[in-house]
């Protein structure tokens, strides 16, 4: 016996058009079988608590208030530096305000990431590797290998939460 039976031959077709059909005895509905599965996201328990919120580790945590720290300090450095060039160092000054404004946003998108923002892993590996940039072009090649660091610190402290990210 079908389990349509039970429905007016109209409706019947008009169901069966719908692909939704009513099970006689539990009253719920049967799905069609043709439809795409529902996509969703799902967040990973493990990172969750009780409260179903996101929830970032200590580790990430603590790397995100010293990053938060460390290129404001590393900012003001180089505004200072610049403004204490002597004339002649020529275009030496700009890169030092230019380095300030980078190591700025990176701060930016540090804020970014501890709010759970995806683009704000993007954008701050981006000022890593423009400070890398900046470091080759000014002759510190010690410096620019030391801009790797943070990057690898970012990446092995995000990964676990990238799912969480918006």
């Amino acid at each position: 016996m079908s389990c349509l039976s039970h429905i007016a031959p109209t409706s019947k077709k008009k169901a069966e058009a719908q692909g939704v059909a009513k099970i006689e005895s539990q009253n719920i509905p049967a799905v069609n079988k043709t439809a795409e599965p529902i996509k969703s996201k799902i967040i990973p328990e493990k990172n969750l608590d009780e409260t179903n919120e996101r929830k970032r580790s200590g580790c990430l945590k603590t790397w995100l208030v010293l990053a938060i720290i460390a290129n404001s300090i590393i900012a003001l450095f180089s505004w200072f530096s610049a403004a204490n060039l002597p004339y002649a160092a020529g275009d030496y000054g700009a890169l030092f305000v230019l380095g300030g404004f980078l190591n700025l946003t990176c701060v930016g998108f540090a804020i970014a990431i501890f709010k759970w923002k995806k683009w704000g892993v993007y954008g701050y590996a981006c000022c890593i590797l423009a400070t890398i940039i900046l470091n080759l072009s000014l002759g510190n090649a010690l410096f620019a290998l030391q801009g790797l660091l943070p990057l690898g610190i970012l990446i092995l402290l995000i990964r676990p939460h990238w799912d969480q990210m918006d």
